[in-house]
């Protein structure tokens, strides 16, 4: 991508994905309320409550997605102007947020997955997806396609997979598929009100990872954003290790504690919190090492400074990982209000830190910020408020 769009385009379109990040909080909660609900009625076999459960978030998510879309076509016809002025790099933002408002409702099968137990289906289904975008779009270079519709080949395919599965679950599993008559207005207002304080949690953690980009660009231009992003991508490996050993915990310990299962609780938390950060350390000391070979293979070249992003990201995700066990008992708990204080101060704190210290040729500063800010006030809260509730 960064050799066939060139940096600019390339810093647009990472900045792009950033900006699709930052407003993940768009589902309003309802992705994580479903998950809490829905793991719950599983676990107490209702599977009417689970298809009302989810006949409901599929309903309030495609409302918000057509919303989106719609301001989105608008904007572009209000300001056509600007295919003119930067006939590459509009239709590229255009791209990436139609892709991720498409993939609003959609993603929920991820949530159900999990919510089901149904945690080898759900890590198939997102590999075929990143697999898939990796080859429409080579496919997309090969035939020469324009920018925007490279970008839209790489965004649009873990979608196409996501609707495909959701078919083929609902066909395979009528317990949960959900019927229009299963849409309950009770049970709607419940999900936004369960999930109103996850919503606000969202936000935040949202602005919290994926700033970097966003205050790269800002401070040192889109040239900075094209040296970062690679070996950024390269170490984000490591936060999807920690989303693929932790996320499945949450629906877990939601059923555990459904079944009066605390121990068991308690127990996974710890050896999980211990063995997943030495995981993470390992496998990022061995990122580290081997840094100029793997960008050689990869990229051809390597870049400014990416041995230190890589070992600033190799320690945020270490105490992230730490840490993930804890927020995972409070999400099952439905305790997102009591982890918004110190994600709050995280968020003001880390990004007025970066706003200063992030230079052109130190924007490795990024991550490390976010380690020091992440140890100092997320780790120790949700440790504690997580052992308290267990306790």
């Amino acid at each position: 991508m960064l050799r066939y769009l060139g940096v600019e385009a390339f810093g647009i379109w990472a900045a792009s994905i950033a900006i699709t990040g930052v407003t993940a909080f768009l589902d309003i909660g309802i992705g994580s309320g479903l998950l809490s609900r829905l793991a719950n009625a599983c676990g107490l076999k209702d599977y009417i409550a689970a298809r009302r459960y989810i006949a409901s978030a599929y309903a309030v998510l495609a409302c918000i997605s057509i919303v989106c879309l719609s301001a989105l076509l608008l904007a572009t016809l209000a300001g056509i102007g600007l295919y003119f002025e930067a006939p590459t790099t509009w239709p590229i933002v255009a791209a990436v947020l139609a892709s991720f408002f498409i993939s609003m409702p959609a993603v929920l099968i991820y949530r159900i997955l999990q919510a089901t137990l149904r945690i080898p289906l759900q890590s198939i289904l997102q590999s075929l997806g990143a697999f898939g975008s990796v080859a429409t779009c080579l496919a997309a270079m090969h035939f020469n396609a324009a920018p925007w519709v490279v970008v839209t080949a790489y965004s649009i395919t873990p979608v196409a997979v996501m609707i495909l599965a959701s078919f083929w679950l609902f066909s395979w599993d009528p317990r949960i598929r959900p019927q229009i008559v299963d849409f309950s207005g009770k049970e709607m207002r419940n999900l936004m009100g369960f999930g109103s304080s996850f919503f606000f949690l969202s936000i935040l953690t949202a602005i919290g990872t994926n700033a970097d980009i966003l205050i790269i660009s800002h401070v040192a231009g889109p040239e900075a954003v094209a040296n970062f992003v690679p070996p950024m991508r390269l170490g984000s490996v490591l936060v999807l290790l920690i989303g693929q050993l932790f996320m499945p915990l949450w629906s877990f310990n939601a059923e555990a504690m459904a079944r009066g299962d605390v121990a068991w609780v308690r127990r996974t938390t710890l050896m999980m919190s211990i063995g997943g950060a030495t995981l993470v350390l390992l496998c990022g000391g061995a990122m580290v090492a081997l840094s100029d070979h793997i960008m050689m293979l990869w990229m051809h070249r390597t870049f400014e400074n990416q041995d230190m992003v890589l070992i600033a990201m190799t320690a945020a995700s270490a105490v992230i990982a730490f840490t993930s066990p804890f927020s995972m008992v409070l999400n099952a708990k439905g305790f997102a209000r009591e982890q918004i204080s110190p994600w709050l101060a995280f968020v003001l704190i880390s990004i007025a830190i970066k706003l200063l210290v992030v230079t052109k040729d130190g924007t490795w500063m990024a991550p490390a910020v976010t380690f020091g800010c992440y140890l100092a006030i997320v780790m120790p809260a949700m440790v504690y408020r997580a052992r308290k509730s267990i306790a």
